[in-house]
């Protein structure tokens, strides 16, 4: 699988525009404010935050005061694209190591849980809101569900059947490629993405 995962589906024009937009607003911001903003988020007691009020203080953290009242958010969002056949995979722990096996006989064992079994926040999901989490390789999907030496489990591979397009969370950002190169705009931007990648918000 050859999959290229720096593909950007806008064209060059409108990626630079994007860009130059964001370097254009940042080149001005403090850095010193936003690292102020993150320290206090991540002394927040965010058990005791509503949805709504967890959102509001992210977007407290992620935006940019300018002149005249104006708040703006300065996330620089990132795109690839995966084309048809492009393989994802999942792995399932085997409580239940009899073959022929009853769990496996339903074509919903291999996607996400009911809604109903999902019960606390996950890194995308809410309790009860059921979503389909896959790897882009076996070895990363067999690691992410910690099984241990022995352990008996089931790979799941999916395969795309029409063109997938995902945004990135604080993977590696080519900054000269999106037209942006004020090292200050730059050390923003990666502070704001250490912030979101980091596992900064985590609810039980």
């Amino acid at each position: 699988m050859n999959t290229d995962y720096s593909i950007k589906l806008l064209s060059d024009k409108a990626r630079s525009l994007h860009g130059t937009a964001i370097q254009s607003v940042l080149r001005h911001a403090d850095i010193n404010k936003l690292k102020e903003r993150i320290h206090i988020f991540q002394n927040m007691d965010i058990q005791s935050l509503s949805d709504k009020e967890l959102e509001a203080n992210i977007d407290e953290v992620l935006s940019v005061k300018l002149d005249g009242g104006i708040t703006i958010s300065t996330i620089f969002s990132e795109y690839s694209l995966f084309g048809i056949g492009e393989r994802f995979y999942r792995v399932r722990k085997l409580i239940n190591t009899n073959m022929p096996n009853g769990e496996l006989k339903n074509v919903s064992a291999y996607w996400n849980p009911p809604p109903k079994y999902v019960k606390h926040y996950g890194r995308l999901n809410k309790p009860r809101e059921s979503l389909l989490y896959t790897a882009f390789n076996p070895y990363t999907a067999i690691c992410e569900t910690n099984l241990k030496p022995g352990d008996s489990f089931v790979l799941c591979i999916y395969e795309a059947i029409k063109p997938l397009r995902f945004s990135w969370i604080g993977g590696k950002t080519d900054y000269d490629f999106n037209g942006i190169k004020n090292k200050k705009a730059i050390e923003f931007l990666e502070t704001m993405k250490q912030f979101l990648y980091n596992g900064s918000v985590v609810k039980t």
